[in-house]
């Protein structure tokens, strides 16, 4: 748990960086996806039925895209359809269905490190920092070339930063801040975490009957909680 000093410390940082948590920003120059299909035919395929309410939400929705230069429109013999997704706030999030865009696609070779093996490096780090990338699948720009009419441009958008103490590990969350703003990337705010509960929470597979041990400290975080210290 960080000292109050330490909190203020974090807090400073995290306003001075306040720029790179912003709703909207323009996709980085420093790096293009392309899709690389080879000599394969176009892959099209029909839009899914949909109530009237939920067109209007997914014309909403790609209206806002174009509004913020996110997609454009084009005319191309590929096409997949869109389908709305529930979100855990109840809200909807728009995904496009490529599955047969990806049957076709030639794969990356490049391996993903296992999430096991990333858990073990992470030794006697004290203090973890989650961040995530504000929809990172818009902030990679596509090449024009051969892209036909896709959209999701990149895979991870998730970061941690593991440090043994405070001092530490506030100087390599202003470094990768930095890396941030260079690289003209944003934030998501709200899914990044940095306090005790979210470090413990990244061990909670390894840990029997965690959610009972760390009650106390989640029942704090609801609305309205009343925080009693004790008389020391």
């Amino acid at each position: 748990m960080l000292t109050d000093d330490e909190r203020s410390e974090l807090d400073s940082l995290l306003e001075l960086n306040a720029d790179l948590f912003a709703l909207t920003r323009p996709a980085t120059p420093h790096a293009k996806h392309q899709i690389d299909t080879g000599n394969h035919a176009p892959i099209a395929g029909p839009p899914y039925r949909v109530s009237p309410a939920k067109q209007r939400l997914l014309r909403s929705e790609v209206d806002y895209l174009l509004s913020e230069d996110i997609i454009e429109e084009c005319e191309s013999p590929w096409a997949s359809p869109e389908v709305l997704v529930p979100k855990p706030d109840g809200s909807q999030r728009l995904w496009i269905d490529y599955r047969k865009l990806n049957a076709i696609t030639r794969p990356d070779v490049c391996p993903l490190p296992r999430v096991e093996e990333l858990l073990h490096s992470t030794g006697n780090a004290k203090y973890i920092t989650t961040l995530d990338l504000w929809s990172g699948y818009y902030q990679i720009k596509m090449y024009k070339v051969g892209i036909g009419g896709n959209q999701v441009l990149v895979y991870l958008d998730d970061l941690i930063i593991l440090s043994a103490t405070v001092s530490p590990h506030l100087a390599d969350l202003k470094s990768c801040f930095d890396r941030m703003r260079q690289f003209k990337l944003r934030m998501n705010r709200s899914k990044c975490h940095f306090g005790c509960l979210e470090t413990c929470n990244w061990y909670r597979r390894f840990i029997p009957k965690f959610a009972e041990i760390t009650r106390p400290l989640t029942s704090l975080t609801k609305k309205d909680a009343a925080w009693d210290c004790g008389s020391s």
